[in-house]
Parts: structure tokens; sequence; C-alpha cells
């Protein structure tokens, strides 16, 4: 019955959606410390996981003065941080450790393809590499609902992600290279951070998407194991 009631609650949404067609749309996201507590595993065990906590919190206010900004159409989109330069009072190991948090690289989405790719700079292999995934993912919709900027948007999970997507911007992007439901993701959490969304505009910059292009393709499996060899190599190496 709540599934039921998740997909009418879909339905209805859609009669009143953005209209998107052929227009490009700018998304401007943001981080903050996961805001539902009860999530947060390293809050629920304060005692054995205080310093995780305690890091975490110094990254958010770090990361706290990021932005990232998706452009998408009816077919594809665009993900990438905007460009920042850091305070010299930054403490350089929570600022790497707030690059990772809202995404490193371009994060592509492409609808038709049913296709998603991740271009960034591989520290294992001293280049770029782009991690090509599927788009569409076996998401759990549930029947839990709130509004976002106006937005009815509703609650849906898959592994450790928690997201809330718009049924009124009827396209199957998001953050981070999170996507395939049927709705522009406007907050995702991965239980210790969220990325939310700032603003919605219609795009006037004339802006272009484009795949990447740059690196050796690898899926997300092919660059597990390779990492897991290499990390074993290197393990080896140091203690014999």
């Amino acid at each position: 019955m709540k599934y039921l009631l998740s997909y009418l609650f879909i339905f209805i949404s859609a009669l009143f959606v953005l209209p998107i067609n052929q227009k490009m749309y700018k998304v401007t996201y943001k981080i903050r410390r996961v805001e539902d507590k009860s999530r947060d595993t390293y809050s629920n065990n304060y005692k054995s996981n205080k310093n995780l906590a305690e890091v975490s919190d110094h990254v958010a206010v770090v990361a706290s003065d990021f932005t990232y900004t998706l452009y998408f159409n009816s077919q594809e989109s665009s993900y990438t941080m905007d460009d920042y330069t850091p305070d010299e009072t930054i403490n350089d190991w929570y600022y790497s450790l707030a690059l990772f948090v809202g995404g490193k690289g371009i994060y592509y989405q492409n609808k038709p393809k049913a296709m998603a790719m991740q271009q960034k700079f591989d520290n294992m292999s001293d280049d770029f590499i782009r991690i090509k995934d599927t788009l569409y993912k076996p998401w759990s919709i549930t029947n839990e609902a709130k509004t976002i900027q106006q937005h009815k948007v509703v609650k849906a999970t898959y592994n450790d992600f928690e997201v809330w997507f718009a049924p009124d911007i009827p396209v199957p992007f998001g953050p981070k290279g999170l996507g395939g439901l049927p709705g522009l993701i406007l907050e995702a959490s991965d239980g210790h951070f969220d990325v939310y969304v700032d603003k919605i505009d219609l795009d006037k910059s004339n802006y272009v998407i484009k795949m990447p292009t740059k690196g050796k393709i690898m899926s997300a499996v092919e660059k597990q194991v390779r990492d897991n060899r290499l990390m074993f190599h290197s393990t080896k190496k140091y203690t014999h």
C-alpha cells in the first residue's frame, strides 16, 4: 500500500512538471554535515568514533564553502565542483578530505544511453581515468515526502545513500553521479554529509554538455579490482 501511495504522489506531481524539453537548467548544490543525525554512525557511536565525528565536523566547515554545478537538459547532465581558492588558514588535511565529499572530477549522465561516467585524476596511475557505470540503480522508493524549495520530493534509498528526488523535474539526474530516479535529486546523503540544492535556474550562458574524453575507460568493478591488486602488491612490498 505504501508503494502505491508513493507512485500516486509521483504521478500527481508529474502533472505539474518543469518544462524541460531541450532547455538547459543550472542547479547549484552545497555541502553540510548530515542533517538527520540518526543516520550518522559517527555521532551515534560517539565514544568509539569520537575522532571520526570531530574530523567530519571540521571537514564539513571547509566543504560548506564549496559549490557544485549540475547542468542538465532532457537528455544529459554534467556535474562538477566550481572554482575555489582555499584560504591560507585552512588545514591541508581537512581541505583534501573535503574535496572528496561533494565528488571529484566531472560526472556525466546520459539518459538515452542509460549511462553514467566520472572523469577524474587517478593517483594510482598518475593519469586521468573515466569510470563508466549504469545510470539506473535498484533504488527503493519510499512513501516519505517533504518539500524542498517549493518542490515536493520523495525519499529513495540505495545501499548507504538516502536521496530526495523531485517528480516535477522529470529527469533521472543528480549530484555526484547519483541518478536513475523519476525526478531530479535535490538532496543526497551518505550518512555523514548531505549534498543539497541551493538554487535552480534556467541557464542563459549557452553551456554545452559534453561527454568526458580524457583518460582510459574502466568500469567501477574493474577499478575496484585494480585498486585492490595494487594495494596488495604495495602492502606486500613494504612487509618483506
